[in-house]
């Protein structure tokens, strides 16, 4: 019953915030390539900033979590949205055609 309860959690999580979050990481990361970073660094960089920004809003939203659970909720929370967010980022990104 304890599972339900954290992937409960997690979903509501996702569904509250997890669409800003994305939106916010991307425009961050867009910020910090307006600086001269190369995409290899912009990549690492939309996982970190991800994984931060998760982080601080599910701690905002839910608190520091008590328990094994709440924190394992965390992180995959973390996770996702980072990953989204780079997934996005390499969608995103014309690719490169050489001619043949």
């Amino acid at each position: 019953m304890d599972l339900l309860k954290a992937l409960s959690s997690l979903i509501a999580l996702l569904t509250a915030s997890g669409g800003i979050l994305v939106i916010l990481i991307l425009g961050i990361v867009q910020v910090i390539k307006q600086f001269g970073v190369k995409d290899q660094i912009a990549r690492v960089a939309n996982l970190v900033v991800g994984l931060i920004m998760g982080f601080l809003i599910g701690i905002g939203s839910e608190g520091i979590p008590t328990t094994v659970q709440g924190w394992v909720v965390l992180i995959l929370f973390c996770l996702v949205c980072s990953l989204v967010a780079a997934g996005i980022y390499k969608v995103a990104q014309p690719e490169s055609t050489t001619p043949e």
